[in-house]
């Protein structure tokens, strides 16, 4: 009798004050294509974009109109106006489409750098609320559900909630 009591003691303290294990994980899932794509749709998302892209297209249709207006002139009038004044519009007409391709080359590049950088906050807010919501709900590590997981039980399946946390943000 006198052997257990040490064990007992023992077992009692082991209980009393548990260890932490360094081993224990808690894995969570996300589906970040879903959460990106809820983030990518939305309205005000989308907006900003097509406000960007509607100026851009505006300006560029404004300088293809001049053009074409030159176009026009020099394709009517041509044959009966002095050889100086053909000679002045058709550099009037290289001048303008030089200045309508630079202009589409400057604002492509432009729009694609501004839809670059709106992606990586994008993304980047993707990535905050991810680690908000796995560091609140106790997970050691958040994998996505693309990559090579093959079964997941869905209570730990944070993509709703990544979801909703985005809604509120907007």
């Amino acid at each position: 009798m006198p052997r257990k009591i040490p064990l007992l003691l023992a077992l009692l303290a082991a209980a009393a004050f548990p260890q932490k294990s360094k081993n224990l994980v808690k894995i969570g899932c996300i589906d970040i294509q879903r959460v990106i794509e809820k983030v990518a749709g939305d309205k005000l998302l989308k907006a900003m974009l097509e406000d960007r892209k509607g100026e851009f297209v505006r300006v560029a249709e404004e300088k293809s109109k001049a053009l074409g207006a030159k176009r026009e002139l020099l394709t009517k009038e041509g044959s009966r106006l002095e050889a100086d004044r053909v000679k002045a519009l058709k550099e009037e007409l290289l001048k303008l489409e030089e200045e309508l391709r630079v202009f589409l080359q400057e604002k492509s590049e432009a729009l694609r750098q501004k839809e670059e950088a709106l992606s990586y906050r994008v993304l980047q807010a993707v990535y905050d609320h991810v680690k908000e919501t796995a560091v609140k709900s106790g997970y050691s590590m958040i994998v996505d559900k693309s990559s090579a997981v093959l079964y997941v039980d869905p209570d730990v399946d944070i993509t709703d909630e990544v979801i909703k946390a985005l809604d509120k943000e907007r």
